[in-house]
């Protein structure tokens, strides 16, 4: 996606905001467990954005917004693919569906 288009339409930040919040709301309900089994993902970072995103909506930053999602969204995206395999199999060890 272009600056150009997130900087002009209101639809797409309020889209972009809205998703980085749930991903923020996901990290926070990761158990201390997962997180610190993973350590390589920014657990305080991303939930510490959710909250000012969630609770301070009026103060948010939309040039951080749009430098997290293309700078540090590809990292945590890659991350979190590196980590898919090896969930599905702790949930299957754990007497979760294959």
């Amino acid at each position: 996606m272009a600056k150009t288009l997130y900087e002009s339409d209101e639809m797409v930040q309020t889209w972009m905001v809205h998703n980085l919040q749930i991903i923020g709301e996901a990290s926070r309900n990761m158990s201390d467990e997962f997180r610190r089994a993973h350590p390589k993902l920014p657990w305080p970072l991303i939930v510490g954005m959710r909250n000012i995103l969630v609770h301070e909506y009026q103060n948010v930053d939309l040039d951080l917004v749009w430098s997290t999602i293309e700078r540090d969204l590809p990292q945590i995206q890659m991350e979190l693919k590196k980590m898919l395999p090896k969930a599905s199999d702790e949930g299957s060890r754990a007497g979760g569906e294959p």
